[in-house]
């Protein structure tokens, strides 16, 4: 647990934090670790399968990129709370702490990526340790754990074959057991390009973008030349479809290939994200920056283009389990476009982005609906109290009169719902 910058005994840090460095090519120089201590200390946990999972309810600057490193380099998961107050973040908090006590988890684990002659693995991504080559040592490992790979071609491959990618993890369970789990794929070598944007992941290229520009804004670039790299990247890839996949249709026209088809937004919504604007604590930043690290990829598109649902008009199926699938699943509502026309002023709208869910309440929304949500009624002082110790009031970044947004929290898992949810 943080609770404020640590100023006496082993592992006293100064406060550094100074704003005039925000957006500057400087500001780099806050996002490394001003003090040894902490990497030695990260280095001997990792060494005997020590980690560290941290959680950061301060209210003034604690320096999250040098004190960081006890869970970033021990395979650890950092929370954080911003502006922490019991009454707004107590409940998110204790989830959290639950959440990691409680889920699987497995120890003293390696990780090996290995890939077919003429490919390389020349970058990994994630919250892990690097003691020898090509090897990621883990001293814990669960399933809110994420890593990512980048592979370089480093040689010849011949067309019409097959190249092999396999991971291989050796680790502890709970039961004390020794286990090696193993994933192989085999894909095709192919000099067609349009099938290489046909077989293209949308999430995955989102979530290797953002780890790659936080990687970079860490070592050699400013947030601003990473938004333009973005910007390039997603330039590039659309001109080398369009080049060589769709070279015979209209010059005015604008062509996409069909798993990419929302790249252009993702895009955008990348350059915009608080991630890459000015705006943010050096703290906030460098806890954005350890959570992108280790951030799943089926949370990354809402990261960057969040989802927003009308809970006032569902679908009829929507919320319910669906009953083709046996793994307990539920039908979401049908997401809307993020613009203020998709608002109305009697509708009760949800907004996820990946890290928090807001409730918006407009002015005239139904009365039975709002005690069927959140069981007040709001006409009555005493119940409108009752439902603000629940949700927090906010300025209406938009011209509707009143917004409600939820505590935050950080779980990548659902929790069990208590009788009081």
């Amino acid at each position: 647990m943080q609770a404020h910058l640590p100023q006496f005994g082993a592992g006293a840090l100064k406060n550094r934090d100074n704003q005039q460095l925000y957006h500057t090519d400087k500001e780099k120089t806050l996002f490394q670790p001003q003090s040894a201590f902490y990497d030695t200390v990260a280095t001997a946990a990792a060494e005997t399968a020590v980690s560290f999972d941290m959680f950061v309810c301060a209210n003034s600057y604690c320096d999250i990129a040098t004190v960081g490193v006890l869970a970033n380099k021990t395979g650890g998961q950092l929370f954080m709370y911003p502006g922490f107050h019991a009454r707004k973040d107590g409940e998110a908090m204790q989830r959290d702490v639950f959440h990691t006590l409680t889920r699987r988890t497995g120890c003293d684990a390696v990780m090996v990526v290995r890939v077919s002659a003429g490919l390389k693995v020349a970058e990994h991504f994630g919250n892990y340790f690097h003691r020898r080559p090509n090897e990621m040592d883990l001293p814990t490992i669960d399933c809110d754990k994420t890593f990512g790979i980048r592979i370089e071609h480093e040689g010849k491959i011949k067309e019409d074959t097959e190249v092999c990618i396999q991971c291989a993890l050796l680790y502890t369970n709970e039961e004390g057991q020794r286990r090696l789990r193993v994933h192989t794929i085999s894909v095709p070598v192919t000099s067609v390009m349009s099938n290489i944007f046909r077989y293209a992941d949308l999430d995955s290229i989102i979530n290797l973008s953002l780890k790659q520009a936080v990687k970079q804004i860490f070592t050699t670039t400013t947030p601003d030349e990473a938004q333009t790299a973005l910007t390039t990247a997603c330039v590039d890839s659309l001109y080398v479809y369009r080049k060589f996949c769709a070279a015979v249709t209209s010059a005015g026209q604008l062509i996409l290939p069909e798993p990419l088809k929302l790249l252009p937004l993702c895009t955008l919504g990348l350059i915009k994200h608080p991630l890459f604007q000015s705006g943010l604590s050096a703290d906030e930043r460098a806890f954005l920056f350890a959570y992108v690290t280790a951030m799943p990829t089926y949370v990354s598109v809402a990261f960057v283009c969040p989802r927003l649902f009308n809970l006032a008009n569902m679908e009829p199926d929507a919320c319910l389990q669906d009953t083709k699938t046996s793994d307990g699943r539920l039908t979401l509502p049908k997401p809307l476009t993020l613009s203020s026309e998709s608002l109305t002023n009697d509708g009760l709208y949800l907004l996820d982005n990946a890290r928090y869910m807001y409730i918006w309440i407009s002015e005239k929304v139904s009365r039975q609906l709002i005690f069927d949500v959140f069981g007040v009624d709001r006409d009555k002082p005493e119940q409108r109290k009752k439902l603000a110790q629940h949700v927090c009031i906010c300025s209406a970044p938009l011209p509707l009169p009143l917004v409600f947004c939820s505590s935050p929290s950080l779980p990548l898992r659902s929790f069990p719902a208590s009788s009081s949810d």
